[in-house]
């Protein structure tokens, strides 16, 4: 997706707009499933898509279930470290636990739809025999709900940042 972005995606725009984006340092987890905080390290894009801290804030889905269970690290401190809350976002009052004002909500001509994070699911299931659920990112669901997973082969929506 960060390849289509930087190229098909770029190439959609006016010339004066492509022209002007400014590339900046977007923090990812490279690495997929983690619980290490170092994994999040900086790219520099022209075009990207939100992490889920960048939308919702704090984050705060798996830590507690997964470190008393399984004794996981922070996993949400991981999700977390993907830079910070965009002001559109907060003034919108969205959360890692909700979106009162569907300000998430995206639809095109065939009605609602998903759109992804670029936040990896950081929970590695192999260690527990399952390898269902390993290589899925985080995504507003249909709903507009700030949290679903997905699997990368199933098409969902992006909303874009970018920086002129």
């Amino acid at each position: 997706l960060r390849s289509w972005l930087a190229g098909e995606a770029k190439d959609m725009l006016d010339d004066d707009l492509a022209q002007a984006l400014v590339p900046v340092n977007k923090y990812t987890n490279n690495a997929g499933p983690t619980d290490e905080f170092g994994s999040a390290t900086p790219t520099a894009d022209e075009l990207w898509l939100f992490s889920a801290h960048e939308v919702c804030g704090d984050v705060q889905w798996d830590s507690e279930e997964f470190k008393q269970k399984r004794g996981y690290q922070d996993i949400d401190g991981l999700i977390n470290s993907e830079g910070s809350q965009y002001e559109a976002f907060r003034q919108a009052e969205v959360t890692s636990q909700g979106d009162p004002q569907g300000y998430l909500s995206l639809e095109d001509s065939t009605g609602a739809m998903p759109w992804w994070y670029r936040t990896v699911y950081p929970f590695d299931w192999t260690q527990y025999g399952d390898t269902g659920t390993n290589g899925y990112f985080y995504q507003v669901n249909a709903a507009g709900f700030p949290e679903s997973l997905g699997s990368p082969e199933v098409p969902a929506g992006v909303v874009v940042g970018f920086c002129v």
